[in-house]
């Protein structure tokens, strides 16, 4: 209590008062002449459960649940008890309380982060166990230095993270039957590059024309060859095409790129991925 101060003070006793010759006069002799003084700042402390009634609105209240377990502690605010905020003990990482007690909090100021000691290590208040996060930092160690209680989360190294679904095989009628694609947890698919085959070409018709002035053909896409075709006819335009045997437009399907030799050219693999940035995922400990 501001300016609290109390203690004994001394009465003077009156002109000839005589030393007590036993014990008890000597305790009767202190009481009579001895006074509490101090108390004028002093208005007392509401406790327990129950609200305090209005005359003790002047007072703090150290509100306590039915089991005696605190709740914290109320002021009066002029219409309802409203809870004193107390502020936590603070400083740089270096000033983190050597040997803290389970639940104790702490702000460290040199990240800028709410701290609480549990488990045996301080973590950062924020998060729950199992929680992901990126975070933007030069190097992963000043990631995690600037997150107690999170780690690498190596399981997700260079992979855009998705819903689970405890369901996957499930149809979902709003597709119109068409699966979606859902995974089990913990289940890592896709690549950044692929090289796609013949199986994933879907059929599709080519028409090229270029000027020439004699014929020539060459035989239709088979196993052995199953390159472009040239066909034409004397006097006309060459007409190139993948398969077929007629200068008509027909379906037809490479096995891979050609040029205008029929010679097949290598392939590149080509870019599946979203545009990505890369940053650091932690996981909460």
């Amino acid at each position: 209590m501001a300016g609290l101060n109390a203690r004994l003070e001394e009465i003077a006793t009156p002109d000839g008062s005589e030393f007590p010759g036993s014990v008890d006069g000597l305790l009767r002799m202190i009481a009579a002449y001895v006074k509490v003084v101090g108390l004028e700042n002093y208005n007392g402390v509401n406790f327990g459960v129950n609200e305090p009634g209005a005359d003790s609105r002047d007072k703090p209240w150290f509100r306590v649940d039915a089991n005696g377990q605190a709740v914290g502690w109320y002021a009066w605010n002029g219409s309802g008890w409203s809870l004193l905020a107390l502020r936590n003990d603070s400083g740089g990482s270096a000033e983190r309380p050597a040997s803290p007690n389970e639940g104790q909090q702490f702000f460290d100021t040199d990240i800028g982060v709410m701290l609480i000691f549990t488990r045996g290590k301080w973590r950062t208040l924020s998060g729950s166990t199992g929680d992901t996060k990126e975070v933007k930092a030069e190097t992963l160690a000043a990631a995690l230095a600037s997150n107690p209680g999170w780690s690498h989360d190596v399981d997700s190294v260079g992979r855009v993270v998705a819903g689970a679904d405890p369901d996957f095989d499930a149809i979902d009628e709003a597709t119109n039957g068409k699966r979606f694609l859902s995974n089990p947890v913990g289940r890592a698919l896709g690549e950044e590059e692929h090289m796609m085959d013949v199986s994933e070409v879907p059929d599709h018709m080519h028409l090229l024309v270029s000027n020439g002035s004699s014929q020539t053909g060459w035989n239709p896409p088979n196993e052995s060859n199953p390159f472009v075709s040239r066909v034409g006819a004397s006097g006309g335009n060459w007409q190139y095409q993948l398969g077929g045997q007629s200068l008509q437009p027909t379906l037809g399907r490479s096995s891979g790129v050609v040029d205008v030799q029929g010679v097949a050219v290598e392939q590149e693999a080509f870019n599946v991925m979203q545009p990505t940035i890369y940053y650091w995922r932690l996981v909460k400990d």
